[in-house]
Formats: structure tokens, sequence, C-alpha cells
């Protein structure tokens, strides 16, 4: 079942072959898109007028493709004593054009290009010191533009600067194209910024990958370490071992921005290990991995255990290993993991795989570089479950706190971020930026809850968003989501409790709720009836409060703030 989307794409460049390149990949990673494309150079008509075509269509996503070309032509025509003030101008324009999409009140992600960068010939190396010049204004709207998206979570950046500077200048733009068609872009190309568009939309929809899983032996260093020993492998700043120091490198940065790192090798445990405990060069450590498998099953088996162990999708795991048969064994029997086909020589593995950009970032929070800890904490209470036959005893035994809030000005980046991430447990799949979670605060007619959970091992952070909506005599609970890492621990019933709660002081008669099935989401098709709601018809469900029946759970209630 393919995801249907609506996106609309506009231009101040000719847009048709990259439309249908885009449809084409979006198909490929599972959206069935319905593509508005814009007329020619249109765009702030487009945009400025509410009433235009492209409001009509409604687009889930806007991308906007602004062109050098076109932003060059501008500034030839801007007069010299105004130059200096040329970027803040495209700037701000640019600005209009979002909060125009933002007036509606409709939820929508805004992805906006930047500008590929073009020595006009004027000023040489020079241009980077007077600001008259278009290659210092070009540079300026750039970094503004950064800003931008800083500042409006609904806003990603394509990159088309970086985008230009891997496949160089020559290859990203060819001259013909432009005179004749008005193109920006080259064919060589279309599947580079395809692949980007799809990378944001992707993640924009919930669908990041969350883990890499690591081989050992020619991976994260050089040599076999069962056969060559910890004194021969190649690692540091000398010969071959730069290249594997740098993978370690680049996996200890993803690890800090939240991703998860796994080792899945053929080896020994022990054997495996002493790298990460004696070797001094390595810049990995035991530490950084959420979990570590090494033994002599097939790797398949034990990447079924990872996905198991960590209760992620497979399709959020990235698995790389230099060995062509473990590769494709894995896809083969694992389709949905990502297993790049690395290079043979070490040398290129870096450059391979950050041109794949397999790990587009969505929202980020301060937790992400916590998340290693609190998987190895979650890990230590399934060894801590296995020691209990009684399910309620293993629950006493962990002496849970919950506190629930209000959203506010420290959990809007969370709440935001979970709803991106939440999948499996997410009744009706809507997404929401850090201002929709901000709006919905500074809403009467809503309230939000926020639950964050700990226990005598650790804090598992948020881990559960409710969002409600008062309609008359009824609340309904414009969607529901929770980390999977805690279910069947009582969270549901108490959160339950503080839904019936907000509509008793809202003296709401009924709560009601509706479960939108997804491909990931078959996870909470019961949820509802399993809490004592009635099915009323279609995806609805509905509670009287009348009929709301306290179930015991084994959690402290901590006072909202």
């Amino acid at each position: 079942m393919l995801n249907k989307l609506k996106l609309a794409v506009l231009g101040d460049s000719s847009t048709q072959l990259l439309v249908n390149a885009v449809r084409k990949d979006g198909n490929t990673r599972g959206y069935d898109l319905d593509i508005f494309e814009g007329e020619f150079n249109q765009i702030t008509h487009l945009v400025t007028d509410l009433s235009s075509d492209l409001y009509a269509f409604a687009p889930d996503v806007v991308v906007i493709l602004f062109s050098v070309e076109s932003l060059q032509a501008k500034f030839s025509v801007t007069a010299t004593e105004l130059r200096s003030g040329f970027a803040d101008d495209q700037v701000d324009e640019i600005k209009r054009l979002v909060s125009c999409l933002r007036l509606t009140g409709e939820k929508r992600r805004i992805i906006i290009s930047n500008f590929a960068e073009m020595n006009d010939g004027v000023y040489g190396n020079s241009s980077n010191k007077y600001r008259q010049s278009f290659l210092f204004a070009l540079r300026r709207i750039n970094l503004e533009l950064m800003e931008l998206a800083i500042d409006n979570s609904e806003v990603s950046i394509l990159d088309i600067a970086l985008i230009q500077s891997r496949l160089g200048r020559n290859q990203f733009f060819d001259p013909r194209l432009y005179v004749n068609a008005s193109m920006s872009f080259s064919l060589e190309a279309l599947p580079l910024l395809s692949r980007n568009i799809i990378d944001l939309i992707s993640v924009s929809q919930g669908n990041a990958r969350k883990c890499l899983i690591l081989d050992l032996d020619n991976t994260v260093w050089g040599g076999i370490i069962g056969d060559d020993g910890v004194e021969k492998i190649e690692v540091g700043d000398f010969g071959i071992g730069k290249a594997f120091t740098r993978l370690q490198k680049w996996a200890k940065e993803l690890k800090l921005r939240g991703i998860l790192l796994a080792v899945c090798s053929k080896n020994s445990e022990e054997i495996a290990k002493e790298p990460f405990l004696v070797h001094p060069d390595m810049e990995l450590k035991l530490e950084d991995f959420s979990i570590f498998v090494a033994n002599w099953d097939d790797k398949v088996a034990n990447i079924r255990h990872i996905q198991t162990m960590l209760n992620i999708g497979f399709d959020s795991m990235v698995f790389v290993d230099d060995n062509p048969f473990e590769r494709e064994q894995v896809r083969s029997s694992l389709p949905d993991v990502n297993v790049p086909e690395l290079p043979e020589d070490p040398a290129e593995y870096m450059e391979f795989l950050c041109e794949l950009n397999l790990f587009e970032a969505g929202i980020l929070s301060e937790m992400d570089s916590e998340r290693t800890g609190m998987i190895q904490q979650e890990l230590e209470r399934k060894k801590i479950q296995e020691k209990f036959e009684n399910q309620d005893d293993f629950l006493r035994n962990l002496e849970m706190k919950c506190r629930v809030s209000s959203f506010n000005t420290f959990n809007i980046p969370r709440v935001a971020q979970l709803s991106e991430r939440s999948n499996q447990f997410n009744l009706r799949t809507v997404r929401y930026s850090e201002q929709d979670v901000s709006d919905i605060a500074n809403n009467t007619s809503y309230t939000g809850l926020a639950l964050n959970l700990e226990d005598r091992l650790g804090d598992h952070g948020l881990i559960s968003v409710i969002v409600l909506r008062q309609e008359l005599t009824d609340l309904f609970i414009e969607n529901w989501f929770m980390s999977c890492r805690v279910l069947k621990r009582g969270v549901e019933q108490l959160a339950l409790e503080e839904i019936v709660r907000v509509a008793r002081q809202r003296d709401c008669m009924r709560i009601v709720g509706e479960y939108i099935p997804t491909k990931k989401n078959a996870l909470v098709s019961e949820h509802y009836k399993s809490l004592g709601f009635h099915h009323a018809e279609g995806n609805i469900w509905s509670l009287p409060c009348t009929d709301f029946v306290r179930v015991n759970y084994f959690i402290e209630r901590v006072k909202n703030d």
C-alpha cells in the first residue's frame, strides 16, 4: 500500500523533467504522489494569492526551487547603490512566501532550495570582500536561508549548493538546456535532486533511519582481528588506517545526533570487543553501541535479533559490511534494510557513504545525544523482566513515575520530534511542526498532554503525547502517539485517566477517538477497544465519561507543571 501525498512543485525555471523523476522516485520509496506543478516562474503569484490554484490543490508538501541564474538576472538590473542590500531584500521576499504558505492554517511542509554557487566573473576571488558583488550577495542569502529554516520548523532546505559541489558546476548545469529549455539543472543532476527531495519528504512523514549496524573486520578497522590480532589491525592516522578512523568518527557523530549504533560481526564476542577496550587509536568505544552482537550465526538472524531488541522497523536500519556475500544475503532476506554497496577500496568508504545521505535529519532535540544510554537502560530492563514470572511484580519493581505536562517552551521541540518519529503507536499519524505544537498550546479549544516517564533505572524522557480538541460536548482525540518501548507498562491506562480528567474539566460528556490505519500502525488497531471504547462507525470509537472504569497500574503520577 502506497502512502498518498499531495505535493506542489514551484520553480523559477523549468521543472517538468524533475517532476517526472520525483514521481518515479517517490513511488519507489512508497509514496503515491499527486503532484501540482506550478506554471513556469509563477512562484510569487501562486503563493501570495490565497485564491490561486495552489491553495485549491491543498498540498501536504510545497517544494520551491530557486535558480541562481534567475537570481543573477535580478541582481544585474539592481542599481549599483542598492546592491549591498540585495541579499536582505531577497531573503525578505522568501520570508513573505513562507508566511503566506502558513496563513491558511493547514499543516504543510515547506521545502525551499538554496542557490547553487556561480561566479559571474566580475570580481574574481575578490568577490568575497566586496558587498556589491554578486557572489557576496549569493552566499549571504544562503546563510540567511539556514537561519530561516532554524526559525521555522516546518521549513527544510534542499541543499542545491551542496549537490552542485558534489557533481561539479559543469555536470550540474547545462548551458544549452538553460538557453533552449529554461532548465537550470542538467539531466545528470536530476537523480540526485529528486532523491534529496524524496529524502526530505520521507523524513517529514516519519520515515527517518534510526540505526547504523556495523560489521567490524575491514569495515571498522582494517584486517581480521581473529587472524591478525589487535596489534596488527589497521586504524589510526597513518596509511589506510586513516580511512577506517574516518568511518569511526562519522559513526560517533551520528551517535551524538541520536542515531543508534549496533555491531553485527562474525567473530567470537571476546575477540571482537578487544580493540574497543585496548587499542589506543579506536575512536569508537563499547559504550557507544546500543547492542553488540558478535557470534558465528548468520547475519540475517543477528539483524533480526537487533531489530527485536531495539524495537524499530527494518526500514529504520542501515547495515554497512565490506563483504559482498553478506550484503547480498541481508538484502535478499531483509529487503527493507538499507545495505550500501561499499566500494572495494576503504579509502573511498566515506565519500561514498556521505553522498548517499543515509541519515536525513528531521526535528532534533536536546535528548538525542542521550538516546544510546536510554536504549542501554531499556535492554537492562528486559534482562530484569526475565527474572520475574509475574508481570505485575516486574512493574512494581521498576518504581515508575510519570509526569504529565501541558505543552510548554521546554517540551515543544521534543513533542514535534516524537510526532515525526512515531509510526507504530500513532493512532491518526498527524505530524506536527514546532509551530503547530505552539499553536495548539495557545488555542483554548485544545489541550496538549506530554507524558514523561522515569523508573529506578533511568529516565525515558518524553514517551507519549495526546492532542485533545473540544467539539461541543465531545472531546476528540486529534492524535495519540507513544514510544513503543514503554508499551504494556500501564502508561496507556494512566493516559486515558488523564483524558477523562480533561473531559470532565471541560464538561464534555463523551470522548471520541479515531484510528486511521497505515502500513505501520497495525499495532494499535485494537487500542480503543482494549481501553473500553465502543465502536461507533468506520474508524470512530467513543467512550461516554460515565462508562470510564479505572484500571489499576503501577505508576506514580507526578503533579502537572
